[in-house]
């Protein structure tokens, strides 16, 4: 990865360490070269800061590609499914990082997020496919390399002797993130091994930011706000299943019956790989690699 800094452009010589170079050719873009501009003998540097954003350089707009470069996954190492949920209406919830397994509402509510705008949920039970609203994104999500992170920013309304399911694959039990009715965690990591995490009590009405670590055969690690707060070495299968899809604010429990989350969900990651502790605070942020879109309407 080159190290670079902006030219003419957000700041001359503001160093941006490990980011990624790209060249503006027509509509296309290419990492680790020099953009060669109306003047050939005068090549400029650029960096896009802010992968949604719109940046100029030298004047001109970039093109289309270049604003939007999340129409591939490539440049984003692991990350299969991002849900920013920013829309603010409608019924559909894009992946930002891929053109299929896009998050279908039903029921769900949208409100006021952590950034912007998110999901609301009223809690209620119900019957399959599930509680009375809920989000589903259909797959199936592969973890063929044995790895997966499951990341999400969620809060629940009340610590009322009801379960909060956050997200959940349909396969019973291979894999939920719930909070159990006195406030601690309540995690499957690819099997239906029930781990009840001592280590925290979460309170209501208050953001949480959960990721959870997965390698076949290797203990499962589950961050809260960037720290990591638990391991279990046996709640991992040797191989990781592939989940069919992912549901936000239902989970399965007792014959069939299904739970509803009162509270709300925003930002939302699948990855394929592990990732560590630094990537994980990465990913507490808004927008890929961290970089924001521009909204920070944040809710505490």
């Amino acid at each position: 990865m080159l190290v670079c800094y902006y030219e003419n452009w957000f700041g001359v010589g503001r160093h941006c360490g490990s980011s990624v170079i790209y060249q503006v050719s027509g509509d296309l873009i290419m990492q680790n070269t020099q953009l060669t501009t109306s003047h050939p003998s005068k090549p400029k540097r650029f960096v896009i800061v802010s992968l949604a954003a719109t940046a100029m350089v030298l004047g001109s707009q970039l093109p289309a590609s270049a604003r939007n470069p999340l129409q591939s996954s490539t440049s984003i190492s692991g990350l299969i499914a991002y849900y920013k949920m920013n829309e603010g209406s409608g019924n559909v919830a894009r992946n930002k990082v891929a053109n299929d397994k896009h998050l279908q509402i039903v029921g769900a509510d949208w409100s006021r997020g952590k950034f912007g705008k998110g999901l609301q949920f009223s809690g209620t039970d119900g019957l399959p496919p599930g509680a009375s609203d809920y989000a589903r994104a259909d797959g199936p999500f592969d973890f063929g390399s044995n790895e997966a992170t499951i990341a999400t920013w969620f809060r629940y309304n009340e610590m009322d002797g009801h379960w909060h399911p956050v997200i959940s694959a349909p396969e019973c039990c291979s894999y939920r993130v719930l909070v159990y009715p006195d406030g601690h965690l309540y995690i499957d990591a690819g099997q239906h091994y029930d781990w009840y995490v001592q280590e925290i009590v979460l309170q209501p009405a208050k953001w949480y930011h959960i990721a959870l670590t997965m390698r076949g055969g290797e203990a499962a690690r589950l961050y809260v706000n960037g720290s990591l707060i638990a391991t279990n070495s046996q709640a991992v299968p040797f191989q990781l299943p592939n989940p069919s899809a992912f549901v936000l604010g239902t989970g399965e429990w007792d014959s069939g019956f299904y739970y509803g989350l009162n509270g709300k969900l925003d930002e939302t990651r699948i990855y394929n790989k592990v990732l560590n502790q630094n990537e994980v605070r990465a990913a507490m942020r808004p927008g890929v690699r961290g970089e924001t879109d521009g909204s920070d309407d944040r809710e505490d």
